[in-house]
């Protein structure tokens, strides 16, 4: 190789060394700086998207965290008709009365209630305590207006 390289005129290793170095740039490129180029600009792309999915576990963590505090189950009827009584208030509920039934079922009664607050509040109740809808009886009293006695029972009794 030493003998090629003498063998050379001075315009020939120059024309070497010129497309040498250019070989040596052109792998350097390929090799390190267009992948790197290449991830740069894919990453940049999903970077919106992740900070969207970030935002939505957080959202769901805090979800999570609250359900987890309000869904602590009462330890006795009294606990679940004082938590009854106090989700109708905070809902709003005029005229709505809690009280205890047979078969620790806890039966709650509205009068001239709004028809949507009411389903609200009885989906609310039935997710947040341990409690399910067994008998319900409404009817329609004026336009967005119900009487309704719904019967609650403790998940897991018939």
């Amino acid at each position: 190789m030493n003998q090629w390289w003498t063998g050379l005129s001075r315009r020939e290793r120059i024309a070497v060394g010129t497309a040498a170095a250019l070989v040596a740039v052109a792998l350097l490129y390929l090799a390190a700086i267009e992948p790197a180029w290449r991830t740069r600009a894919r990453l940049a792309a999903e970077l919106p998207r992740l900070r969207a999915d970030a935002v939505a576990v957080d959202a769901l963590a805090a979800e999570a965290k609250k359900l987890g505090a309000r869904a602590r189950s009462p330890e006795s009827p009294a606990q679940t008709k004082a938590a009854l009584d106090k989700l109708l208030a905070e809902r709003n509920i005029v005229g709505g009365t809690v009280r205890h039934g047979e078969d620790q079922r806890l039966i709650v009664s509205v009068r001239r209630a709004d028809a949507a607050a009411w389903l609200a509040w009885l989906k609310e109740a039935s997710s947040e305590l341990p409690l399910r809808v067994s008998t319900a009886r409404i009817s329609r009293v004026a336009p967005g207006l119900v009487d309704a006695e719904v019967a609650l029972a403790p998940v897991g009794q018939k």
